[in-house]
């Protein structure tokens, strides 16, 4: 334990307090924007994940034994952190992924790299003003050369109480405000159906959000043959973040994305909904998934007026019915 590093220290003094899934190591290798970026000469950035909550860890022994310090230096340094404490399911919490440069913290002048996994704090949206609110607050507490973790989860906790006030008006305004969720009209053919759906998103976090969102208000979905997903997001960088999910149907996921990126179209996931009809169709549900999707991207008004589709951005109102005959051949 004498040869810790002041980040493990750091980390060892967290989870002692708010318990090993709060704050554990993540692999070297974990993929980012930011370690993609650094040259294969500079030393890994040592990457933690941060989860913050209101509620109250449970400890699984007595942190009065002697094996309380070697659990969690395992969790803190090359562990996981779930093995030992468990919130309740549905907890409402904050997650990170934080970057820490070399020589963390005596040598640093800026604050670590902090990126936020999900914007949803149990069923709460988190705005973009709330997001500002949240960078602006982490920025202030960092004092150069000095550690900054314990600080960060003592301000986002203050921060979260705050939010438990503000929750149900936000939520309710957020609801008035926009309706992101779409569905578009079914594409038949040998009794197969293909029904699109989409959803604005801001970041990749949110996608696993949606989809459960998707299955609890449409059950249909839940039983669909196979609900093919892809998604593109851009990042602040200009950068796209971008993958998809066949779900069974080979093939189906990619094809799919394809088509989203020569449509260029951003900040929006997309499921399309088979349910087999026990006839084959060869290459043709293929041309049905992305029709179905293609349709309703274009009434919701996703796709750029540069593109070369000639029906594309046609300045469909959000919300308008796609053509249900489409694809019926």
């Amino acid at each position: 334990m004498d040869d810790l590093t002041p980040l493990q220290e750091e980390a060892l003094a967290i989870v002692s307090i708010y318990g090993p899934a709060s704050f554990h190591a993540l692999p070297t290798g974990k993929s980012s924007s930011i370690t993609a970026n650094k040259s294969k000469e500079e030393a890994p950035t040592p990457v933690y994940a941060l989860k913050v909550s209101l509620e109250e860890p449970d400890f699984d022994y007595d942190p009065t034994t002697a094996s309380l310090t070697h659990d969690l230096a395992q969790a803190t340094i090359g562990g996981s952190g779930n093995n030992h404490s468990h919130r309740k399911t549905n907890t409402k919490e904050l997650e990170f992924r934080i970057y820490f440069p070399t020589g963390y913290p005596e040598t640093n002048t800026t604050a670590p790299v902090h990126e936020i996994v999900s914007i949803y704090y149990g069923t709460l949206r988190l705005t973009d003003a709330m997001l500002r609110e949240i960078d602006q607050g982490l920025e202030d507490c960092f004092v150069p050369g000095e550690v900054v973790v314990f600080t960060w989860i003592e301000w986002l906790r203050s921060y979260l109480e705050e939010l438990e006030t503000r929750d149900d008006v936000v939520q309710e305004d957020e609801a008035e405000e926009e309706d992101d969720e779409e569905e578009g009209g079914p594409i038949v053919d040998r009794k197969s159906v293909f029904v699109a759906h989409l959803a604005a998103i801001r970041q990749p976090g949110e996608v696993p959000y949606m989809i459960q969102q998707l299955k609890q208000e449409n059950k249909k979905v839940i039983k669909a043959t196979h609900n093919i997903m892809a998604f593109r997001v851009e990042n602040e960088n200009g950068t796209i973040s971008q993958d998809n999910d066949d779900d069974g149907e080979t093939a189906a996921g990619s094809r799919l994305l394809h088509l989203m990126s020569i449509l260029d179209v951003k900040n929006v996931v997309v499921v399309v909904s088979r349910w087999y009809g026990g006839i084959p169709l060869s290459a043709d549900r293929f041309k049905h998934i992305n029709n179905a999707a293609r349709l309703l991207l274009d009434e919701c008004g996703y796709i750029p007026t540069s593109g070369t589709d000639d029906t594309a951005a046609s300045g469909k109102k959000k919300g308008s019915k796609p053509n249900k005959k489409a694809g019926k051949r």
